[in-house]
């Protein structure tokens, strides 16, 4: 039986050594992963490259959402991506909100990312991790709670926060 890994706890660790760290070359990467036009540009960063093997990624596509993803976070916060952009008075318009939802896995990355940007760059780095991992339905209802700034239903938080190997 394989190991189940909390690819959420791994991403914030990869995201904290590499990218958030204040040094010249966590900011290199950054900025790399930024401007990255190609998977390919991503995927021959050694940095990524040892962010998939500690997930135990496998597929470039998925690998290079994340890692474009991380690529876009200065700060981590406690608080989820949406429930820093919805709320009373929303930072994210709904409609903009409502295209974040119906967006193709292929969009993932550069969507969120634009959304990051509009957070200040702030965001719980596990959360969206996973998020992007693991982008389906499940992960969009929990936005629609948190867009709202209310609690999901137990049943919706267990089935995303149930890890499985990928």
């Amino acid at each position: 039986m394989s190991e189940k890994i909390n690819h959420g706890k791994v991403a914030m660790s990869w995201w904290a050594t590499n990218l958030a760290a204040g040094t010249t070359s966590a900011t290199a990467l950054r900025a790399r992963l930024r401007r990255a036009t190609q998977p390919s540009m991503v995927l021959s960063e050694r940095a990524v490259y040892d962010l998939s093997q500690r997930l135990g990624l496998r597929q470039p596509l998925q690998i290079h959402r994340l890692a474009k993803t991380l690529g876009r976070i200065t700060q981590h916060d406690e608080k989820s991506l949406m429930a820093l952009l919805g709320g009373s008075d929303p930072k994210l318009s709904p409609k903009r909100f409502n295209r974040l939802l119906t967006m193709e896995l292929g969009d993932v990355a550069y969507a969120i990312g634009n959304a990051i940007d509009l957070a200040g760059g702030r965001c719980n780095v596990a959360q969206i991790s996973r998020d992007v991992l693991f982008w389906g339905e499940p992960v969009r209802c929990r936005w629609c709670f948190d867009y709202h700034n209310a609690p999901a239903p137990a049943t919706l938080q267990t089935e995303i926060d149930e890890e499985c190997p990928l």
